[in-house]
């Protein structure tokens, strides 16, 4: 799925630019999240809990967890692309170890707070709240 993204960036990138290309994986990126929070809370309402419930629930967080994966290193690539076409190679030899590091850290930090928002809000609610999120950044 890596691969894929990576090669769909790239054509939209040679076709319309970088803010297209950003814009579009940015807003499927959207689209992905959404819809697989909205069916995850379709499966998880399931009156019976039956064994078919269970699964399509299993098959789509893991399928999740898989396009998530995916959607970082999109994410990386875009962002070493932007850093690397506004700075300098002297101010890139300054600042990207420190931005670096500041996006691990804050990458960590958000990490920690998710298990208790999925406490209160459930993880199809996140998930759908995440993507409205992520596609209000698409347009600024």
């Amino acid at each position: 799925i890596s691969i894929a993204l990576l090669w769909l960036y790239t054509r939209l990138l040679n076709r319309g630019g970088p803010r297209y290309a950003i814009r579009t994986t940015t807003l499927f990126c959207f689209a992905t999240i959404s819809v697989a929070g909205l069916m995850l809370n379709t499966v998880n309402t399931c009156v019976d809990e039956s064994t078919v419930c269970r699964q399509l629930s299993r098959i789509v967080s893991f399928s999740m967890i898989v396009i998530q994966s995916s959607f970082v290193q999109l994410l990386s690539v875009q962002h070493w692309s932007f850093l690397g076409s506004i700075l300098q190679t002297t101010d890139a030899k300054w600042a990207i170890a420190p931005i670096a590091g500041l996006g691990s850290i804050t990458s960590t930090l958000a990490a920690c707070a998710v298990s208790p928002l999925v406490d209160i809000l459930g993880l199809p609610t996140l998930m759908i709240t995440g993507s409205f999120i992520i596609a209000v950044s698409a347009y600024c």
